[in-house]
């Protein structure tokens, strides 16, 4: 009877052994796994770094360009001002300088008093 318990004892160390040694190659196993899977992760994360920075410099390049400032209201005055003694009609004033030809018609007419008025003064 002691012999039969001694090797059921001897058959189940075995077992344990022979599971035991399964188990922590099946924990290797999941250890690569885990290892091949935060490489994913970390590519995953650089594959969206770099398409979301792809996507903002394509935006960036859709969208128009700003305007370009406009040119100082004193230096415009004088420029329309002067323009019909340089030849250039009111729709060109206009076009050149970003304004409504009625703006450029309604300064050319409010300078014609000035002018006169400058005229006088000097003769």
């Amino acid at each position: 009877m002691m012999t039969a318990m001694m090797s059921v004892l001897v058959v189940m160390a075995c077992v344990n052994t022979w599971l035991l040694w399964r188990v922590s190659a099946a924990a290797g196993k999941v250890e690569r796994m885990s290892e091949r899977v935060d490489g994913f992760g970390n590519a995953l994360d650089l594959l969206a770094d770099a398409t979301e920075s792809g996507f903002k410099d394509i935006g960036t390049r859709l969208t128009p360009p700003a305007p370009p400032e406009p040119a100082p209201v004193r230096n415009r005055v004088r420029r329309t001002n002067g323009s019909p003694r340089r030849g250039r009609t009111i729709a060109e004033i206009a076009a050149a300088e970003g304004i409504s030809e009625g703006e450029a018609g309604l300064r050319q007419r409010l300078a014609k008093p000035r002018r006169a008025a400058a005229a006088s003064a000097k003769a």
